[in-house]
This record gives structure tokens, C-alpha cells and sequence, in this order.
């Protein structure tokens, strides 16, 4: 049964780089080390070495749970003196997030009450709730058709340029902190669309921000809103792109997410050749160094973990009954298991990159050989 109160674990990383498990130790040694600034929110902390490894702000409603548990078999004043500093902390972290609101000075003494007195599993430390669901392109693009099959319009199919726009679109909102459909320096969709090579007869764009719980939340939102429900509904686009992605809007968390619709005009005539957009080959290249940085990681992670294997292998001969050597043996042990995981979710990154960037040079040799075909 894991001991919630005594068995903390925490990784630190020693001057090689390499992560030491530390522990284990109590929640107040614990929430010691967090007052002294030697660990931190992202801290990875586990209860038990059989447990995965999370960040201290994800299980600080437990930890400070127990705690409290604690401090009802110790001496209570004692305890708060010693932990003042850090519960404080805490303290300011549930005032800025609690539902959403800004916490008045009468709501601040209702949460300290319900710290110490109430239940610790409603408290939240950062803005993560329950039931969030992964909001992404494809859930959103799958919800916009559904509304559209369910009053009889035919589905929009994904353009590999809209995407790319909807995505600028996100990122130039993020970068300059504006929710608009023009940004600051008077660009709009239609301006990346010429800009990129998206010749178009109708391009339109719905825009959402906020922090929403369900794909489905963010839909609702532009069908109760007449121009956006417009867009969606529209008998006469064809091909869709979406970003969603979160970042900070106005010094909050929030999620921003661009529908760009578009129609297709057709060539006025044969010589009108369009040639692949020079910001789709950006796109190729940059996800060209993306998997190359990744695979010199996953050679060095390789390198390393062959050697500490061999290391391993070479310890366990020569151990013996030393208890200390066995120690050590095993401290070893558990740092190369970090970091083998560390390597598969490495390669994991790598494959899923690497598909993206297959997806991405299809659609780049189609638009050249349609290029290439209207030349001749």
C-alpha cells in the first residue's frame, strides 16, 4: 500500500545532466524543499517507485491533502509556522484560479478556510479541469461536417493552404496579442491566402478564443453567432483549414482557433499557372531540421544508454553483499529506465513528425505536377 505520507520520490538532475532520484521523503520534508525554492512546479515527484512520474503542481492538492493529514497527528501552530511560507503560496495560486474569477478578499478567507477544513480534491492548481478534452484540428474539421450533413450540406474537405493560413492566423494572434480577423499590420486571411498561392473565388474565417472544455464547445460557440454559423452553413465553400492551439492571451490562458473556409476559382485561362507556395516548401524545410535535431538526440540517447547498460551489467558482477555498491547499483538502475523512456517517447515524437512531413511533400508534388501539367 503506498505510503502517501512517508514515501515521496523527486528526480534531480546532477552536473552531468544525468536525473538522481531522490527520496524517499515525507509531504513536510516536501513541501520544505518547495519553500526553499529547491524544487519547483515542475518538479517530477512520484509516490512509490512503481508510480509514474508527474509534475509537483499536478499532485499538490494531494500532497497538501496529506498534510493535513498529518498535521492533525502534530502539533498544529508548529507545523503552519514551519510551512507559512509555502502555504502561502499555495494559497495565492487558488486565489488567481479558482472558477475562473477574481478572488475578493471574503472569497480569499473562504478558500483558506476550505484548505484546512474542507475538501482538498476540489482545489486546482493550475488551469487544467476536469474532463478537459484534446482539443485539434481534426476533431474540429469532423464537428463543422457533421453540422453540415445534419442540414443537408455536403462535406468540406481539408486544403492542405487553408490549414496553413488558419495556423498563421493563430500564431500572429498569439505574437501580438489582438483577437481579430485583421491583424495589427492590416493583414487578413485573404492577404496570406494571395501571399501563399490560395487563388480563390470565396475564402471566409471564423475565430474563437478561450478557454473551452470540448471541441464541441468551441462549435457551439460560432453557431450561436449569425456570421460564423454563416460560414459553417455556407452552401458555397468547399475545402476548409483549422488551427487550434493554446497559448496566453492578455497575460491568461486561453485556446485560439481559426476555421478558414474557402471556393476555388477557376483559371481565366491556361497560362494562369500557379506554382507550390514558397511558405509550404518553409514548412517541408523546417520540419526537415525538426527530425533531424531529433534523430542526433535519439543517437546520443542511444550512445548513453548502451554505455550505462554496460556499466550496469559490469556492477552487478562485482556487488556482492556491499549494501552500498547495491544502493548505487540501483540508483543506476532506475536513471537508465528514465531515460529509455526518455528515448521511446523520443521516437515517438520522431515518427509522428515524420508522418507529418510525408503528408506535407504529398500535397507539395501534387500542387507541382498540377503546376508542371498547366505549363504544358
Amino acid at each position: 500500500m503506498k505510503d502517501y505520507i512517508n514515501g515521496w520520490y523527486y528526480m534531480q538532475p546532477n552536473w552531468r545532466g544525468q536525473n538522481l532520484v531522490c527520496g524517499p521523503l515525507s509531504v513536510e520534508e516536501l513541501l520544505r524543499l518547495f519553500e526553499k525554492g529547491e524544487v519547483n512546479g515542475k518538479t517530477q515527484i512520484r509516490c512509490d517507485p512503481a508510480s509514474p512520474w508527474k509534475p509537483l503542481e499536478d499532485l499538490m492538492p494531494l500532497i497538501t491533502s496529506m498534510a493535513r493529514r498529518s498535521l492533525t497527528k502534530t502539533n498544529r501552530p508548529t507545523f503552519w509556522k514551519r510551512h507559512k511560507a509555502a502555504f502561502l503560496i499555495i494559497l495565492v495560486i487558488i486565489g488567481s484560479i479558482v472558477v475562473g474569477k477574481k478572488v475578493s478578499n471574503e472569497n480569499f478567507k473562504s478558500e483558506l478556510s476550505r484548505v484546512f477544513h474542507g475538501s482538498y480534491n476540489t482545489i486546482r492548481f493550475e488551469r487544467k479541469y476536469p474532463g478537459q478534452e484534446i482539443l485539434s484540428r481534426e476533431s474540429i474539421v469532423g464537428l463543422t461536417n457533421s453540422v453540415r450533413a445534419a442540414n443537408g450540406l455536403t462535406a468540406l474537405s481539408e486544403n492542405q493552404l487553408l490549414t496553413i493560413i488558419a495556423e498563421e492566423r493563430v500564431k500572429d494572434m498569439l505574437e501580438k496579442q489582438y483577437f481579430d480577423h485583421i491583424s495589427p499590420t492590416g493583414e487578413q486571411a485573404s492577404d496570406l491566402a494571395q501571399r501563399i498561392g490560395y487563388k480563390y473565388k470565396i475564402i471566409a474565417e471564423n475565430i474563437a478564443s478561450g478557454m473551452f472544455m470540448t471541441n464541441q464547445k468551441i462549435i457551439d460557440g460560432w453557431m450561436q453567432s449569425p456570421g460564423h454559423r454563416n460560414n459553417i452553413l455556407s452552401p458555397e465553400v468547399r475545402e476548409i483549414g483549422v488551427s487550434v492551439m493554446k497559448g496566453r492571451m492578455s497575460g491568461h490562458d486561453a485556446w485560439i482557433s481559426v476555421q478558414i473556409f474557402g471556393l476555388q476559382s477557376l483559371p481565366v485561362s491556361t497560362k494562369l499557372c500557379t506554382p507550390p507556395s514558397q511558405q509550404l516548401m518553409n514548412e517541408i524545410e523546417n520540419k526537415k531540421i525538426e527530425l533531424r535535431v531529433l534523430n542526433e538526440r535519439l543517437t546520443s540517447l542511444k550512445a548513453e544508454l548502451e554505455a550505462e547498460k554496460t556499466s550496469i551489467e559490469l556492477d552487478r558482477t562485482l556487488v556482492g553483499k556491499d549494501s552500498k555498491r547495491n544502493q548505487d547499483l540501483n540508483v543506476k538502475i532506475k536513471t537508465y529506465n528514465e531515460k529509455s523512456n526518455w528515448h521511446n517517447e523520443t521516437l515517438a515524437e520522431l515518427k509522428a513528425k515524420e508522418a507529418a512531413l510525408n503528408s506535407m511533400i504529398v500535397e507539395y508534388n501534387k500542387l507541382l505536377v498540377s503546376y508542371k501539367d498547366c505549363q504544358s
